[in-house]
Formats: C-alpha cells, sequence, structure tokens
C-alpha cells in the first residue's frame, strides 16, 4: 500500500482528492490532510508518506517552501495549483504529476496510480539488488543509496566514508561524489 497525505487547505480539491482515491486507488492508504506547512513538517516526519499531494499555495506559505524544509525527500508529490505559471517549477522538483483546481477525477486517478507505478518500480529495483548482493556473497557487494531524485548503486568497498548529519547521511565515494540520503 502506498502511504499518502493530502497538504492543502482548499476544501473543494480535498472532498475530490478523497473521493477520487478512495474510489479508484485501491493501492492507495490516505493518511489524512493537514492544511499548513507548521503542520505538515511533523506530520510528514511522523508517517512518512510515499506520495505527498500538496497544493501550491497553503495558509503559511507555499507547497515550495515546504519541499525546502527536506534536503532530500523521500516521497513522490502531485502538486495542485490554481495557477498553472507554477507548473515549470514544479517538474523542477521532480514531481510526478502536476494539476490544475479543481482537479479532473480521471487525470488525478491517472496522476495517483502513475506515482504508486514509480514507487513500486522503486521497491522492486531495491528487491532485485538485494538478491543479486545475497545469490553470491563473494562478489562485490552493492548498496543502495536513494536521494531525492536518483537512486545510486555502489559498490561498497568504493564507500571511503558515511558521515552523519542530522537526518542525513553523507556517503563519500571513491570517485569524488558525495551522495546526501535521509535516515528517516
Amino acid at each position: 500500500m502506498v502511504k499518502t497525505l493530502m497538504v492543502s487547505g482548499d476544501r473543494e480539491a480535498v472532498a475530490v482528492v478523497t473521493r477520487t482515491v478512495a474510489d479508484y486507488c485501491p493501492d492507495v492508504t490516505f493518511l489524512g490532510v493537514v492544511d499548513s506547512i507548521q503542520a505538515a513538517v511533523p506530520m510528514i516526519n511522523s508517517v512518512q508518506p510515499d506520495l505527498l499531494i500538496l497544493d501550491t499555495r497553503l495558509i503559511d506559505g507555499s507547497g515550495f517552501e515546504l519541499l525546502r524544509r527536506f534536503e532530500s525527500p523521500m516521497f513522490k508529490i502531485i502538486f495542485l495549483s490554481l495557477h498553472i505559471e507554477y507548473a515549470l517549477k514544479a517538474f523542477k522538483v521532480s514531481a510526478v504529476d502536476f494539476l490544475l483546481k479543481p482537479p479532473d477525477p480521471d487525470e488525478l486517478a491517472q496522476a495517483v496510480n502513475k506515482a504508486c507505478d514509480m514507487i513500486r518500480q522503486e521497491d522492486k529495483f531495491q528487491l532485485n539488488v538485494l538478491a543479486e548482493n545475497l545469490r553470491d556473497l563473494n562478489k562485490k557487494e552493492k548498496i543502495v543509496l536513494k536521494t531525492f531524485d536518483h537512486i545510486h548503486i555502489v559498490n561498497q568497498n568504493e564507500i571511503i566514508r558515511v558521515e552523519a548529519d542530522r537526518n542525513f547521511s553523507n556517503f563519500h565515494i571513491v570517485d569524488g561524489r558525495k551522495i546526501v540520503v535521509t535516515t528517516e
């Protein structure tokens, strides 16, 4: 099941999303709705959603301001907005989709199901890497490092060191890369 949280104060959008998810997205567990950055940050940290349905305008800021509170968000994002001019900015932060409000139920269901497919693919990919590592313990073992927008497969012997930094781990790699992942 894909854990989904909505961040919006728009009652009409909330009604459409809750009804659509309940009727057309059987793989989704809807965790609820919060309407502000102040309420969203602790909720996201607590429930660790797989998918965030996020309004571009909240009562205490923007959806983009909320995202800046997370260095490497581990959730997929679907944006909702009355303003098409936010679409490019949404895709620059790797949004799965951008829907104008009020969201069309068919488009919303497609976007949510697309996000669910992406999450399942990432999970399957990680399981395949684990299976490959377990098949032959004498081979170079690999580790999957998932950042906000990439999945890195790294040979464990190429990791120089790992540094803890609050809720993040900084992996320093032999080739000079630094890969930052969340520990949440």
